[in-house]
């Protein structure tokens, strides 16, 4: 093999290449030598050899490529720097020599073992299991934008079938019905595309950065039709539009054919019109039940600003709105399940009534205990809860039953519901508290049992005398509290 040595200087440095020509061009170090024995070659450096002299030629491919013949087999190394001695690939058949040059200038390399082929990179190795492999771009190519994008990918062929495989294993595309990949590289975006060609004729784009995004993938066709790919399965396109339809929570899309027919889609899943329509008509009532709803408690936020029931009281099971006349009243029971009771003499009449209209009791105390009641009485009728409601007045007033005429008025709660309300203000005749009974009882049907009611009642012993002429203010004074009264 004919030499010529071409020495030459750098500015600054002392470093002296040989290039040798002749078979082609390679690039060599300082006292690098391609050296010939008994008619074979290598490369012979700082007194050893870095390529044993056992091979019929020895070329460079592209910067840092070094072929080496033997027979029907190639050798490749590195020579990088001067480091010779990293083998990239062992006993490499000719014919294929074709295709690892493919990928010079990538930073994929192709491996080749027992008739199948893998690649390897600087930080992962897929073992050999591809009928063969191919460069689906290369970086420096027109529109790419630096390795990360053509690196990121590696073309392979596995059983007979052409895909696409990510530079850590990850298997994206292979699809039998494929016949081509080619790469588009969105620079305003900085997304990297891949295209497989159906073999229809139908182009389906792949975001290789965001796959997330290809588990639905819209495709056109010539005549400007609409189909799809789902998950890697292709719906020819039939479509005159597809458009995604984030109203609709049981359906993703929504597909219009050219002659005005529409279809839903749910992934790959075809969902009905009809059924769509029974969803839209079932939200309809949902929205318009949360409408009566949100009617409804602004209808209850103006009652309590209206009766000046400016203080709530939480319990276990419901909030109750009272006067703030009545805060500190009730101490300590706001976890009680079904009663709110008062401390003895710790408000005055005044303190309690304070919003009530003149003429009421200002000067007494108020010397006994106030109760909030709620809670389901089962198997009793209206008729019944009256007729106890008399009994237990004639024991504690020894009122005759021709004399007690409690307070009777149909009222409407706030959420609709008719209720029946009981009051009635009547002496101790026991002299058990002294004073007079207040009760203020609120009865409606419970929504447990038709055939039980449900009680909110507020309860009172030891209240002072009251004029005639004050019950029914008093009535509608305590009403207010016990339309206050909802579950939480």
């Amino acid at each position: 093999m004919k030499k010529l040595i071409i020495t030459f200087f750098l500015f600054f440095m002392s470093a002296i290449q040989f290039v040798a020509l002749g078979q082609t061009q390679i690039k060599l170090m300082k006292d690098e030598k391609i050296k010939k024995e008994n008619n074979l070659y290598g490369i012979y450096y700082n007194k050893e050899w870095v390529l044993p002299c056992k091979y019929d030629k020895i070329e460079a491919y592209e910067w840092n490529y070094i072929f080496a013949y033997f027979g029907n087999s190639v050798d490749v190394y590195s020579n990088s720097m001067g480091t010779w001695k990293k083998l990239l690939q062992g006993k490499l058949p000719i014919q294929y020599l074709d295709l690892y040059k493919s990928f010079a200038n990538t930073d994929n390399y192709p491996i080749y073992e027992q008739g199948k082929w893998g690649f390897y990179n600087d930080i992962y190795r897929i073992e050999p299991q591809y009928d063969s492999l191919f460069v689906i771009c290369k970086e420096g190519a027109n529109g790419t934008n630096g390795k990360r994008d053509c690196n990121s990918v590696v073309g392979a062929v596995k059983n007979g079938v052409k895909g696409v495989v990510k530079n850590d294993g990850k298997e994206i595309v292979f699809n039998s019905d494929y016949i081509s990949y080619k790469y588009i590289f969105d620079n305003a975006k900085e997304n990297f595309y891949i295209i497989a060609t159906h073999k229809s004729g139908v182009e389906v784009n792949y975001d290789i950065y965001y796959l997330s995004k290809n588990d639905f993938i819209i495709t056109t066709d010539k005549n400007n039709l609409k189909g799809y790919v789902f998950n890697g399965k292709f719906v020819a396109p039939k479509y005159k539009s597809i458009e995604r339809n984030s109203l609709i929570p049981i359906t993703d899309y929504e597909c219009v054919f050219p002659d005005g027919r529409v279809e839903y889609l749910k992934g790959e899943e075809v969902i009905s019109s009809e059924k769509v329509a029974e969803y839209k008509d079932r939200i309809a009532k949902e929205e318009l039940m949360q409408q009566q709803r949100q009617l409804k408690q602004n209808q209850f936020k103006d009652f309590i600003t209206k009766k000046g029931l400016t203080k709530e009281i939480q319990t276990k099971f419901y909030s109750i709105n009272i006067y703030p006349g009545w805060d500190g009243l009730f101490v300590g029971t706001e976890n009680d399940e079904w009663l709110i009771s008062s401390k003895r003499g710790v408000k005055k009449p005044i303190e309690i009534y304070n919003e009530a209209p003149e003429g009421w009791l200002k000067e007494y105390y108020f010397v006994s205990t106030m109760n909030i009641l709620f809670y389901d009485m089962d198997s009793i009728t209206t008729d019944e809860y009256k007729k106890d409601f008399f009994d237990k007045v004639m024991r504690r007033s020894k009122l005759p039953k021709d004399k007690i005429k409690p307070i009777e008025e149909k009222v409407t709660l706030l959420d609709g519901r008719e209720a029946l309300l009981l009051f009635y203000v009547y002496k101790d005749a026991t002299g058990m508290v002294g004073g007079s009974y207040f009760n203020c009882e609120l009865i409606f049907p419970s929504e447990k049992s038709p055939n039980s009611l449900t009680v909110f009642m507020i309860a009172m012993e030891g209240v002072p005398d009251l004029p005639e002429q004050q019950v029914a203010a008093w009535k509608d004074y305590f009403k207010n509290v016990l339309l206050s009264i909802r579950p939480k």
